[in-house]
């Protein structure tokens, strides 16, 4: 999928030449085995030889750092290091995420450090990060820059994660609608309905200015269409998978790229038999983790009785359990998301969501930096993008957002990495330019 050339271990600043080619190796074009037993074996195989050989037997004198979370990829990855390693947790104060990474680290019995990731620095890394990507991916993306400076000064010189595992071995990405979808039109309305998580087409209507709108509306959708139509697979599950592929995991590669200026790293996903093994798995297998929790808790029972968090019950508990628990866990952290919205609409007091790693939306908010940045980025008299979109209906998005009236945090970080693009690439007017702090604009050098 990727190669990098051009790192060595142990480099602790960025470098330029540092290079990354992206080609489009995977096809989802396989033939199928139906044989669970057989594809146990041989994804056990796969898997093993593949952390053997990006981590166990290579790097010989280097530290290894594993983000380890909550979830089913960085375990996994954990279970099968031979070697010594550190792990790495971070989030908000005792999230979680941090209670269950730490009991994790206990059982395989190594040292977890755990770190909070501050407001403060989620504008400094944010601003790094825009002009190291050239806009291609949303300002919240690069906490991932602070992460890896903070690994960088534990001595650490190869990062290793279980990235990409879930979305694919996991088939996270799959939904049972996507099973009883009938021809081209009707997978891109689905296709275009799950992957808009930003502006509506009516919010769009409202957002661009008339002589612009006119341009834009339907192009989208229309981009969306001609991208489906080229993608040479069988089924439609398959197309919608490899479109996956060509758009989320090529801007997580974005992200590594990024930190791949800053320290090494690698994943078992990385390795490309392993993958052509995971593609021989018929998507209906891995629909819901049903193909991987089963592999997980076959692999590595110890670490199976430990909870996941995304549904509260240890790993080991049938697949029966782990779907209603999964869907319950769901339907409560929605409930209890609408009931202390509602709660802090109507007392105006601040409270943070503790279950997740961050709570961005709450920082816009109650956060003096953050609110302030934004506002001052997005209703400043001589924000570039008002020249595309409706300056009121920006004063309203934020406005509503801050009263609690709606949660249009992913509407808002679109519109801040729009303008933050504009003025680092598009203008060259110092008044257009956004603050950087002195220590920012070390670190961007």
């Amino acid at each position: 999928m990727w190669c990098r050339t051009g790192a060595g271990r142990g480099v602790r600043e960025f470098r330029p030449k540092t290079q990354f080619m992206f080609n489009n190796y995977w096809r989802f074009r396989y033939q199928r085995v139906r044989d669970k037993e057989a594809l146990f074996r041989e994804v056990n195989d796969r898997f093993s030889g593949a952390v053997d050989r990006l981590i166990n037997d290579a790097h010989d004198d280097a530290n290894i750092g594993l983000l380890l979370s909550g979830g089913l990829d960085s375990r996994a990855v954990l279970g099968a290091i031979t070697r010594p390693v550190k792990t790495f947790t971070f989030g908000s104060n005792d999230c979680r995420e941090m209670r269950i990474a730490r009991r994790v680290a206990r059982k395989a019995h190594v040292e977890n450090e755990q770190f909070i990731l501050e407001p403060e620095s989620f504008l400094k890394w944010g601003n790094i990060g825009m002009r190291l990507i050239g806009g291609k991916l949303l300002f919240n993306h690069f906490f991932n820059l602070q992460i890896i400076d903070r690994i960088q000064n534990s001595d650490v010189d190869v990062l290793v994660h279980g990235f990409g595992l879930g979305e694919l071995l996991g088939g996270q990405k799959l939904d049972q609608r996507l099973f009883n979808i009938e021809g081209m039109d009707e997978l891109a309305d689905y296709a275009y309905n799950r992957k808009n998580f930003g502006f509506s087409d009516g919010m769009l209507r409202r957002l661009f200015l008339p002589e612009y709108y006119d341009n834009v509306k339907g192009a989208a959708r229309r981009s969306l269409e001609q991208e489906l139509r080229g993608i040479d697979e069988k089924s439609l599950p398959d197309v919608y998978e490899h479109l996956i592929f060509q758009t989320d995991i090529r801007d997580v590669m974005m992200i590594a790229a990024c930190r791949g200026r800053i320290i090494e790293e690698t994943s078992p996903l990385y390795d490309n038999s392993l993958m052509d093994t995971i593609l021989k798995i018929p998507p209906e297998y891995r629909y819901r983790h049903k193909f991987y929790l089963d592999f997980f808790r076959r692999t590595f029972p110890a670490l199976s009785h430990i909870p996941y968090s995304n549904t509260g019950v240890a790993l080991w508990y049938p697949i029966c359990v782990q779907l209603i628990c999964s869907r319950w866990v769901e339907y409560y952290r929605g409930g209890m998301r609408r009931a202390v919205n509602l709660f802090k609409k109507i007392t105006g007091i601040s409270i943070e969501n503790k279950s997740g790693n961050l709570d961005v939306a709450e920082w816009i908010r109650s956060k003096s930096e953050i609110r302030t940045y934004v506002e001052q980025i997005l209703l400043d008299e001589d924000a570039l993008c008002k020249k595309f979109f409706d300056e009121s209906y920006i004063k309203e998005i934020i406005e509503r957002h801050m009263s609690y009236d709606r949660d249009y945090n992913p509407q808002i970080f679109i519109l801040l990495s729009f303008e933050l693009f504009l003025r680092n690439f598009m203008d060259d007017s110092p008044a257009n330019m956004p603050h950087f702090t002195k220590e920012t604009e070390t670190m961007d050098e």
